[in-house]
């Protein structure tokens, strides 16, 4: 595809690129393809074997799946449960943190002011003392 209808000989860029877009969706389809051959082939070759088992080793397969399945349900409940009991930990020791923050400012603040109070009734103290000295 020549732009302008000749001429120049170069490519348009845009019909270059869907040239190129469309190529690489039919390889990665033909990849799949080649995939979805592979996993039907699997399956019908796994689906054979269960069908030529005996009655008794199907079944016995079959409670050793549920079997299974029931042992990843009861352990992903107990991480589940686990998680949740972490995050309550990490929850209530910041809290617990938070809380101790906030006493020992609250303690700073309550002594800076009693420290304040002293200071001042030092000052006033003086000032009078300083009142008297010139009245005398």
């Amino acid at each position: 595809v020549v732009a302008g209808g000749g001429g120049g000989g170069v490519l348009d860029p845009a019909l270059a690129y869907q040239r190129r877009r469309r190529l690489q969706i039919e390889e990665r389809s033909l990849r799949l393809v080649a995939l979805q051959d592979a996993v039907r082939s699997s399956l019908i070759r796994e689906q054979r074997e269960l069908m030529a088992m005996g009655e008794r080793p199907y079944r016995k397969l079959v409670r050793e799946g549920e079997k299974t399945r029931n042992e990843l349900g009861k352990a992903g409940i107990k991480q589940a449960r686990r998680d949740k009991e972490a995050h309550y930990k990490a929850m209530t020791y910041m809290r617990r943190k938070m809380s101790d923050d906030a006493s020992t400012a609250k303690e700073l603040a309550k002594e800076r002011n009693t420290k304040v109070m002293k200071l001042h009734e030092r000052m006033g103290k003086d000032w009078l003392r300083r009142q008297r000295d010139i009245a005398v």
